[in-house]
């Protein structure tokens, strides 16, 4: 693992309500399903890396699997303690959920590809592995992702 792994790797434990051990739980049972947190807070933890600038307090983070983002989110829920809040908000034409936990919103999607008929209109969507998902997303920041899976 190199520097930048390892200091992602660290500052994922730190993650509030235990998530990281939670998700590693969620992929150690299911041991095909691949997890990565995607975007903007692993652009975040780069940023604080490299420029030792800005405070890095998140608040949202997005979870990508190559399982179902209900089964993640519903596992999550099942294991998490110490919170006053957790609502689960399920999207099923994109297979995505939004997860609540006290303030921190976590959006947890299916890996998807997305095949539009025309301008304009809702896309056709279909499953795919992780480094296909990331190909699809608008802004080069928002296909930075960091495996859970590999970091075992």
């Amino acid at each position: 693992m190199n520097d930048i792994s390892a200091y992602i790797n660290s500052a994922l434990l730190k993650i509030p309500f235990n998530l990281f051990n939670i998700i590693s739980e969620y992929i150690n049972l299911n041991s095909n399903v691949k997890v990565a947190i995607v975007g903007g807070y692993i652009r975040d933890l780069l940023i604080f890396k490299i420029h030792k600038k800005g405070f890095f307090n998140p608040i949202d983070i997005d979870i990508v699997t190559e399982g179902s983002s209900v089964d993640l989110a519903k596992f999550i829920k099942q294991n998490i303690s110490n919170v006053e809040l957790c609502l689960i908000k399920e999207f099923e034409i994109y297979d995505t959920v939004e997860l609540i936990i006290n303030n921190l919103k976590i959006d947890i999607a299916s890996a998807r590809k997305e095949n539009y008929e025309a301008p304009g209109f809702n896309p056709t969507v279909e499953h795919s592995s992780i480094e296909e998902d990331l190909k699809r997303r608008d802004f080069t920041i928002n296909a930075i992702a960091f495996e859970f899976s590999k970091q075992k």
